[in-house]
C-alpha cells in the first residue's frame, strides 16, 4: 500500500484500503530514518562504482540488517516515493548517471571497432577486460551492449540477435542444425559454433539430440524463452 501523506503512521508495501493484519507500518520518523539510511547506502555504493547500474538488492539488504519482508515492502514503496529507482536485482538513486569519461569512451569505440570488424569471431572476454578495464567491460555488459555466452566468449548484441534470428528461421518446421553447420553458415569457429548453440540450449531456445539442434517446441510455438 502507498504511504499516508497524513498521520504519523506509514503503511509499506502494495495493497489498498484498510491495513491488514500482516501488513507492515511503520512511523513516520522511522520511514524517513529508514530512507535515509537506504539513499546514504546506495550513494556510497555509486560514488565507489559509478559505472554500475545500481547496488545489489541483496547486498543492500544485508547492509541495512532488514527481514526479507520489510525489505521488499520498504522498496515497493521508496520505488513508488521516487526515492529509489529498482532495477529489478539492483537499486539505485533515481539521480545516479553512469558517464564514462572521455579516455574510457576512447577505448570503448575502439573495442566496438574490433567487434565490428569480426562480428563472427569477436574478441575475448580477456581482450575486452584488458582493452577497456574490468568497471568499464562490467558496465558495458549490464546495459546489455554485450552478450555472454560463456566466461571467455561474447558477442556484441546486434550481432548475437541477427545470429539467433538466422538460427531460429533455418530451424523452423521442425528441421535440425549441427553446430559444424553453425559454423559454415556464419563463417566463424567451432569455439563460438559451440558457446552459441550451448548458450541457446541453457536459455530454452534449442534442445539438443544427439548431434543436432531443434528448436524447443514453445519457442516454435511462440512462446520464445530465454
Amino acid at each position: 500500500m502507498a504511504s499516508k501523506g497524513s498521520g504519523r503512521l506509514i503503511m509499506l508495501g502494495q495493497g489498498a484500503g484498510e491495513a491488514r493484519a500482516d501488513t507492515i507500518v511503520v512511523t513516520r520518523e522511522a520511514w524517513q530514518d529508514l530512507t535515509r539510511r537506504m539513499r546514504d547506502v546506495l550513494g556510497a555504493y555509486h560514488a565507489a562504482n559509478p559505472l554500475r547500474l545500481g547496488m545489489p538488492r541483496e547486498e543492500l539488504k544485508s547492509r541495512l540488517r532488514m527481514h526479507p519482508r520489510a525489505f521488499a515492502a520498504a522498496v515497493e514503496t521508496a520505488s513508488r516515493e521516487g526515492l529509489v529507482f529498482d532495477r529489478g536485482s539492483r537499486l539505485a538513486l533515481p539521480e545516479h548517471q553512469m558517464l564514462l569519461s572521455p579516455g574510457q569512451n576512447a577505448r570503448v569505440e575502439a573495442l566496438r571497432s574490433r567487434f565490428r570488424a569480426s562480428p563472427s569471431t569477436p574478441p575475448s572476454v580477456k581482450e575486452c577486460l584488458e582493452e577497456v578495464g574490468e568497471e568499464v567491460w562490467a558496465h558495458l555488459v549490464e546495459s546489455g551492449e554485450f552478450v555472454l555466452l560463456t566466461a571467455e566468449v561474447v558477442f556484441e548484441r546486434s550481432e548475437y540477435e541477427a545470429m539467433v534470428g538466422k538460427i531460429r528461421e533455418a530451424l523452423a518446421d521442425g528441421a535440425t542444425i549441427t553446430v559444424a553447420e553453425v559454423r559454415d553458415r556464419f563463417n566463424t569457429s567451432r569455439k563460438f559454433a559451440l558457446a552459441l548453440m550451448e548458450h541457446l540450449d541453457a536459455t530454452g531456445v534449442t534442445v539438443r539430440e544427439g548431434d543436432f539442434r531443434k528448436l524447443v517446441r514453445a519457442a516454435t510455438e511462440g512462446g520464445e524463452k530465454g
